[in-house]
């Protein structure tokens, strides 16, 4: 027994060391999934966010380009009221022709002075074709910048309004820009009068305007830039650095910079460094009819602020799940550890009580219990045994005394040699622990014993046993009753055919004796004589077809075929033909679908058939039979059916009518013996199926038996059969 705790112990052991790589395991899943749980929610929430913040760039860029655009449209209006104006014109040609003309100089004043103060002109000026201040607010200004002298010819000899952009004033500091108006008089040849010059201040609305950010950010701004040959000009002043505006250059040769990007023609989100060479997240657009592009950008850091702080959220929640499915799986470690710790416990408790329970067992069992180490021969083959340990009842059983430590050629001389198949079995089971039990007669203790031997650890087996000589004894009685029975049987069931067939031919002879008596006689002897003799004539008849009938029965299980295949569509048409006189006479109609191929005596499924159609033919109602054969697949059977319209069956009598002779309708109304039903019933038994009938009384009824499907072939051959004439027509498909 210590072998077998110390068994127990190893496989708990082994079970606890399987717990454990599983608790593990459990954990490593878990962790995985947590892992990639949380960085698949961080990289969603980075992409959502990225573009959220991606979109509120381009949504502040498009807002500033339209504002600038109109902007630009508003200021170029302004000037475009003047270029037609020809009442402006006309004052302008009156004061050139005579510029001691004070009510002129007045309405030129006044014109300048108004345009200055309502639309926030940081100089008005009227030039003459040569550049020359005529006229000015406010009084008394410096002479026209050379950049914008420079271009007055080309805008007189346009007539169009042009935009002097972005440039410093020579005079101030100031970054300007100026619209130069053409003025022409309509009434002498368009001939150039002069141009009216507005000098715009960017710092008053243009600096403000794009400077301003709609949300509250500490590092966004927006930057408008142009191309001046092979740099990135900037045209405001920036955020993080003073004195930019005309005097910050980037070139163009510095791919990644959105300026740079925004001037040479892109347009969309851009990720690179800015001025300060700071990463920077921008949208670059460019404005339309003008050089200008717009860049709205933000610093990266302020960019992924959000997304560090989410990290360390995800980042705090998943360590929160690791360290709580860590807890957990600790958890039921300790509580898998205290079970196991209880399990032994209570695993060596049963231990003790097993033994203890063993140990009575083992003292008071009634069977024979033998322990037993096996000893091989030099070549390894079984030669001996040892008995190590024995119950009372084994020694009550074989009458063998003082046997544990002594081998069995001892205790039993002979042994080896008039049982050597019961020493093999013993070192067969002692070797590949594979339990076997057997019933012999042992010849060297004279007796039968059923023994069952199982392997307790290599070499040594136990052996239980019983004495059954009284059953064996008891089972050959039986066998030999059961071998007389089965005689007595065949010698009865060859006494039915004998009789049934030798008794034919003496009834046959009183049958025709008894019609040449009537036949000769019959006028002679009396009417009352007559009858008799009628009567003598009919009861031999009866008797010939009793005996005709029960001939057939005693055949049906006894001059049976061998089972072959049959085709059951092929012999239900046989069966049909044989009854083609009846069918026609009753006007029956035999229909029947797809059959199956079955194995059995043709001969006899013949006769089923035609018993069953027979019998429908027979019991019809005033309606012409119509009878219907099928056959269904069901659990590894053929459940067949012949279902008819005829008188019907009343259920108390659905199974006397398979009983040897019994009739439910006098001679006179239906003839024959009663035996048909019978006969249909051994078949089917004799091929391991049954029969039933389902009916109601005037609704017809439908014969039920089953047959086994031994053959694996598809049903064929469906049919009908309509007598119109004796002879049977229709088709077979």
């Amino acid at each position: 027994m210590s072998n077998s705790d110390s068994s127990r112990q190893e496989k708990g052991e082994e079970l606890d060391r399987r717990t454990r790589y599983l608790l593990v395991l459990v954990f490593l899943v878990l962790s995985a999934g947590i892992v990639l749980g949380g960085a698949y929610y961080f990289q969603e929430y980075a992409r959502s966010y990225r573009a959220e913040v991606e979109g509120k760039l381009s949504a502040v860029a498009e807002l500033k380009v339209a504002d600038l655009m109109q902007w630009r449209v508003e200021r170029l209006g302004d000037a475009a009221v003047f270029l037609e104006n020809s009442a402006f014109s006309g004052t302008v040609r009156r004061f050139l022709e005579n510029r001691e003309d004070p009510e002129a100089r007045q309405a030129l004043q006044a014109w300048i002075t108004k345009l200055q103060g309502c639309y926030q002109y940081d100089r008005v000026r009227l030039l003459d074709p040569q550049g020359a201040t005529l006229l000015s607010t406010p009084d008394k200004l410096p002479e026209v910048p050379s950049c914008v002298s420079q271009q007055i010819p080309e805008v007189l000899r346009s007539g169009e309004v042009t935009l002097v952009d972005f440039y410093r004033s020579e005079d101030d500091p100031k970054i300007v820009l100026t619209i130069l108006v053409p003025l022409r008089d309509e009434q002498n040849g368009n001939r150039p009068l002069g141009v009216l010059s507005l000098r715009i201040d960017p710092e008053v609305w243009l600096y403000p305007f794009v400077n301003r950010w709609p949300t509250a950010s500490e590092t966004a701004e927006t930057l408008i830039v142009r191309r001046d040959g092979n740099d990135a000009l900037f045209l405001n002043q920036l955020r993080f650095k003073k004195d930019t505006a005309l005097n910050l250059r980037i070139p163009l040769i510095r791919a990644g910079t959105p300026a740079v990007d925004a001037v040479m023609g892109k347009e969309g989100i851009v990720y690179g460094v800015d001025y300060r060479e700071v990463p920077v997240v921008a949208a670059t657009r460019h404005i339309p009819d003008s050089p200008w592009f717009l860049v709205a950008r933000m610093d990266r850091s302020e960019v992924e602020a959000p997304l560090n702080r989410r990290l360390w959220q995800v980042f705090v929640l998943c360590c929160t799940l690791l360290l709580g499915a860590m807890t957990s799986v600790g958890l039921v470690w300790r509580q898998q550890r205290a079970r196991f710790y209880k399990e032994r416990y209570e695993s060596a408790q049963a231990l003790r009580t097993s033994e203890e329970h063993y140990r009575s067992l083992f003292a008071n069992m009634i069977n024979g219990f033998a322990h037993c180490r096996m000893l091989f021969d030099g070549q390894g083959r079984p030669d001996d045994l040892v008995y190590l340990e024995v119950n009372d009842s084994f020694e009550k059983l074989t009458g063998l005394k003082d046997v544990v430590g002594r081998k069995i050629s001892e205790v039993i001389p002979g042994m080896r040699e008039k049982d050597p198949e019961l020493i093999q079995l013993y070192g067969r089971v002692a070797l590949s622990g594979v339990p076997e039990r057997t019933e012999r007669y042992v010849e060297a203790l004279g007796m039968w014993l059923d023994i069952l031997v199982y392997s307790v650890e290599k070499g040594n087996f136990i052996a239980i046993f019983d004495v059954i000589t009284a059953r064996k004894e008891a089972e050959e009685k039986v066998r030999l009753i059961l071998a007389d029975l089965e005689r007595s049987n065949r010698d009865l069931q060859q006494f039915a055919y004998v009789a049934s067939h030798d008794l034919q031919e003496p009834l046959r002879m009183v049958g025709s004796y008894v019609r040449l008596l009537e036949q000769d006689y019959g006028q002679h002897l009396g009417e009352e004589a007559g009858q008799w003799i009628r009567y003598a004539a009919e009861g031999a008849d009866r008797m010939k077809l009793l005996l005709k009938d029960l001939l057939e029965y005693s055949r049906a299980g006894s001059e049976s075929k061998p089972g072959e295949i049959s085709d059951c569509a092929g012999v239900l048409e046989d069966a049909v033909a044989n009854l083609r006189t009846a069918i026609a006479e009753s006007g029956a109609e035999v229909v029947w679908d797809e059959l199956p191929v079955v194995i059995a005596d043709g001969v006899q499924l013949a006769q089923l058939f035609q018993n069953l159609i027979g019998n429908a033919v027979k019991f019809r109602g005033t309606e012409a039979p119509r009878i219907r054969v099928e056959a269904l697949r069901q659990d590894g059977m053929w459940l067949f059916s012949v279902r008819d319209n005829g008188l019907g069956i009343e259920e108390r009598h659905a199974e006397r009518i398979f009983t040897i002779f019994q009739r439910l309708h006098s001679r006179e109304e239906y003839p024959g013996s009663g035996i048909g039903l019978a006969i249909c019933r051994k078949i089917v038994d004799r091929h391991g199926g049954r029969i039933w009938v389902e009916s109601r009384p005037g609704e017809g009824s439908t014969f039920y038996f089953t047959w086994p499907a031994a053959v694996d072939a598809p049903p064929k051959n469906s049919g009908v059969r309509v007598p119109e004439t004796a002879e049977p027509r229709g088709s077979v498909q």
